[in-house]
């Protein structure tokens, strides 16, 4: 349920925000992956020119042969989202190239984050003097035939992701860490909790107070942007560290520049995801991928959610039930959480267990990616 995207900016702004920021756009968000296309009568290699690790195609050089005709050589660039570009024939004139990547799928509106394309349309406008002679301009599509390569900016910036991922994994696995969290009395996700979910789904009333002014949520977000430590059963933060709820107070959401300064994250009563808006997205360059593993990181916190919110809580006598979804309850004079989920996530193993399994979800994802289209 942890948000992202907020304490570990400090640490991980630049490296995530280096390929984006590196171009003044995202150009095209639609990029037909490197390889080969064909349809039988064509047959086309498509290169990434300007492909860079902190720099996206800046062209696409595009060469084959087809029938009939000479073969083809042109450099196509990146205009009002199509890939375009003119080819001069001798005694003809220019042969006017449009290609747009074509997505697997029903139409759902415009592409949200970069893509790669593996099946492209082509848009072909003929000289004059072939329409003169009654030759109609061709549109056809091609698919891709063997391998397919990435461009190499959304190969790092993916595995920048990957490396995140695998970070966060290390961080929740840490014994040490967790037995420092327990030892002085951290709250899971809220540092003003004044309740938890025990094993026996009672509402359980805090015996000790925290020693820190953190919580295990923001102390596992501090680790990663360098202004936390943990070493003989003692956690230390830098001074002036921010926590979580205090990003949140200033920035007015929780979104302020890690992963691409878009946040995901799962409300603890609603269970309801929420996703980076579209124009977030393609304003860093985030690549379709990234927005799909976030999706499935969420989804697991998502369905966690709805079991516990589903299943009865009980008082501290274990007999009498209490209903905690949405409703402002108070119990002695303390406020309750204000779901079930809420209060299983202020045990510091329950958030390390639930952001752990998410992030594992979410890197098998980037594994796999880069797997099949970056070599890895």
């Amino acid at each position: 349920m942890m948000i992202r995207s907020l304490l570990v900016a400090v640490a991980l702004s630049g490296l995530l925000s280096g390929v984006a920021m590196a171009q003044d756009s995202c150009g095209c968000l639609v990029i037909p992956m490197q390889g080969t296309y064909a349809d039988g009568a064509i047959t086309m290699d498509v290169r990434h020119l300007g492909s860079e690790a902190d720099a996206c195609p800046s062209a696409l050089a595009i060469s084959g042969l087809r029938r009939g005709a000479p073969p083809i050589d042109v450099t196509l660039y990146c205009q009002a989202g199509s890939w375009v570009g003119a080819e001069f024939a001798p005694n003809l004139g220019d042969f006017n190239w449009k290609v747009n990547g074509r997505l697997p799928g029903p139409e759902a509106g415009p592409p949200v984050g970069v893509r790669g394309a593996e099946s492209i349309i082509v848009n072909l406008g003929l000289p004059q003097m072939l329409h003169d002679m009654g030759k109609k301009d061709q549109e056809f599509s091609l698919d891709l035939v063997g391998a397919a390569r990435a461009p190499a900016c959304v190969c790092a910036r993916v595995r920048e992701e990957r490396l995140f991922t695998q970070d966060m994994i290390n961080t929740l696995s840490d014994p040490v860490l967790l037995a420092a969290a327990r030892d002085m009395a951290l709250r899971g996700v809220d540092v003003r909790a004044k309740h938890y979910l025990d094993a026996n789904s009672r509402l359980v009333e805090f015996d000790q107070a925290s020693t820190l002014p953190y919580s295990f949520d923001d102390i596992v977000k501090l680790s990663q942007a360098g202004e936390s430590s943990f070493s003989n059963g003692t956690i230390s933060v830098v001074p002036g560290a921010e926590t979580t709820q205090e990003m949140i107070a200033a920035n007015g959401r929780p979104n302020t520049g890690v992963q691409a300064g878009a946040e995901a994250s799962t409300h603890p009563v609603s269970c309801v995801v929420s996703m980076p808006p579209p124009h977030e997205a393609e304003m860093y360059c985030t690549p379709a991928v990234v927005l799909d593993a976030w999706r499935l990181h969420e989804d697991a916190h998502a369905a966690r959610c709805r079991a516990i919110n589903a299943a009865p809580v009980y008082l501290a006598d274990g007999k009498t039930q209490l209903d905690l979804n949405g409703a402002a309850v108070m119990l002695d004079g303390l406020v309750a959480p204000p779901s079930p989920y809420s209060a299983w996530l202020q045990v510091p193993e329950n958030t390390a267990l639930d952001e752990k399994e998410s992030y594992q979800i979410e890197k098998a994802v980037y594994d796999a990616w880069l797997g099949r289209y970056c070599g890895d």
